[in-house]
């Protein structure tokens, strides 16, 4: 991932021009702020699905299924709302320091972000399923399909003459397909079913106390690494954002490889600590 963004940015930046690139950037930081919705329950699915899994009680494991299905499509309705929220305000906030195009575009970029966004909640807890099945060849072949395929369709739009708001259509495109292929791995393949019996609240209380700490997580994350670019779009327009955004992009590839290897222990952890492993 980082290698095809180093090779493929400059040129990305190179026909898009600072203004566009900026106003890419800056959209993608806003939205990313509806990530906050997640509550920290991506962090639940994986954790009480390799619970279930290794106590071997598909009945609870499927209802688990169900409850967090009902959860984020109540979230991918709330991140609508809100996204439409942003969509009437993008002129209040941003068109002090852009032009009335770039607001225009802004609020195109939102819509298409938001939907993005608000489909990838319900859709997303597969590729959770999947992690915590320890699926990983799967998971990660099928991310570096998606990071190759990617490229290879945005510049040729980028050569004749398609800009931000096409290559978000893409990325929407990619990332539906990716999802649905989760989806199909996760019923034809793993054969994990999905029941709606009954809404545990007991469970639901369980799961939103460990859940808080990774919610807590995400806030200090989105705060830390998005304000930047928000503040930016704000009091100084567009090539600012662009600029810091490339900074910014550099300094999450170093990020990215302290990740790399933690994501991968928590089923195999949370297994441990069921069969009453010790310390």
């Amino acid at each position: 991932s980082t290698f095809v963004s180093l090779l493929y940015t400059p040129f990305m930046l190179y026909k898009m021009g600072q203004s566009e690139f900026g106003l890419y950037s800056l959209t993608i930081s806003v939205v990313g702020y509806l990530t906050i919705l997640d509550f920290g329950f991506g962090y639940a699915i994986v954790r009480y699905t390799a619970k279930y899994r290794t106590l071997q009680d598909k009945e609870k494991e499927y209802n688990l299924n169900g409850m967090f299905i009902i959860i984020y499509t109540i979230i991918g309705i709330i991140t609508a709302i809100a996204g439409a929220i942003l969509y009437l305000n993008a002129e209040n906030m941003f068109a002090a320091k852009m032009t009335s195009i770039e607001v225009e575009r802004a609020k195109i970029l939102i819509l298409l972000l938001v939907f993005n966004l608000a489909v990838s909640f319900p859709l997303g807890i597969f590729s959770n399923i999947i992690i915590a099945y320890e699926e990983f060849i799967f998971s990660k072949v099928i991310n570096i399909v998606r990071i190759l395929i990617s490229p290879c369709i945005m510049i040729p739009l980028l050569i004749l003459g398609y800009r931000a708001i096409g290559m978000v259509v893409v990325t929407t495109i990619l990332n539906l397909c990716i999802l649905l292929i989760n989806m199909w791995f996760c019923l034809a393949k793993l054969k994990v079913k999905v029941y709606f019996n009954t809404f545990d609240f007991s469970l639901f209380k369980e799961i939103f106390i460990f859940s808080f700490y990774g919610f807590l997580n995400i806030i200090v994350d989105r705060i830390t690494w998005s304000a930047d670019q928000l503040i930016l779009g704000v009091v100084s327009g567009t090539v600012a954002v662009a600029v810091f955004s490339i900074a910014a992009q550099i300094n999450s590839y170093y990020l990215s490889f302290s990740t790399a290897l933690s994501g991968l222990f928590l089923p195999k952890l949370t297994a441990m600590f069921t069969k009453g492993a010790t310390n």
